[in-house]
């Protein structure tokens, strides 16, 4: 049975618009001196770190010099980001907050044969000081979450699905084999990500990518939207689920 389950964030529960993509071209602007060009780059999927990192290489930072500025870009990637999201447009998107209500409400808390329920996590390639705030402001409750794993956490987001797994763990006092573990994303890199640690992967597609981009990386299930969760919920609920039971072909 599913143990835990991971959601993305952006594309994912929610649209924040172009905020993060105007707070890096503002980082850009102020460390280097000249307007970002992002030169048809994609933050889909990819961690705040790494973008960072790949945006200032990308507009003539000296690799030299890129590891030593992260700290201070990323610090100040997060002061805009905060400023500017009281004025930003940050909607749920659709069947987020009805489902992230319901799973946290305690729906899912126990099994038919009365073993826990999963726990509710966040795995997601923002820093963690802009989860709560973003989530708050889409009108998904924070707490709903009992764990999570954050771009700040490493920023290889592969990664992620350990860290927030021993979190988990260390919460419900119990081991996590990665086969408990459902990871829930809107692009390959989720896929990828969830395949990786060898969790089930769950892609919605709410994001940047269509579902035939989604299928093409073979995630255990493909949704339009989070409406559609009752596909998978059935079977993730399952005492004894097996990969074949649950992958698609």
């Amino acid at each position: 049975m599913i143990q835990l389950i991971l959601f993305d964030v952006d594309g994912t529960l929610l649209d924040a618009g172009d905020l993060s993509r105007r707070g890096f071209a503002h980082v850009v602007r102020q460390l280097l001196g000249r307007e970002a060009s992002f030169g048809g780059y994609s933050l889909s999927g990819k961690t705040d770190p790494q973008i960072m990192q790949d945006l200032l290489l990308q507009n003539g930072a000296p690799a030299e010099r890129v590891a030593g500025m992260m700290d201070e870009a990323l610090d100040r990637y997060a002061s805009f980001f905060l400023a500017e999201l009281d004025h930003a447009e940050v909607r749920a998107l659709a069947g987020a907050r009805d489902l992230i209500e319901r799973l946290g409400s305690g729906d899912l808390s126990a099994s038919a044969n009365g073993h826990a329920g999963p726990m509710l996590g966040l795995l997601t390639g923002n820093l963690e000081a802009l989860v709560a705030p973003k989530l708050e402001a889409a009108g998904i409750p924070p707490a709903s979450f009992m764990v999570g794993a954050f771009g700040s956490d490493n920023p290889d987001r592969n990664e992620l699905p350990a860290i927030a797994t021993r979190r988990a763990e260390a919460y419900r006092k119990r081991r996590i084999v990665p086969g408990e573990v459902a990871i829930v994303g809107d692009t390959p890199l989720d896929i990828a990500c969830a395949q990786h640690f060898g969790a089930v992967a769950i892609a919605v597609a709410t994001g940047d990518y269509g579902r035939e981009q989604l299928e093409a990386s073979r995630p255990a299930y493909v949704l339009t939207s989070l409406l559609d969760w009752d596909e998978v919920e059935r079977e993730i609920m399952r005492h004894e689920i097996t990969r074949r039971e649950i992958t698609r072909d």
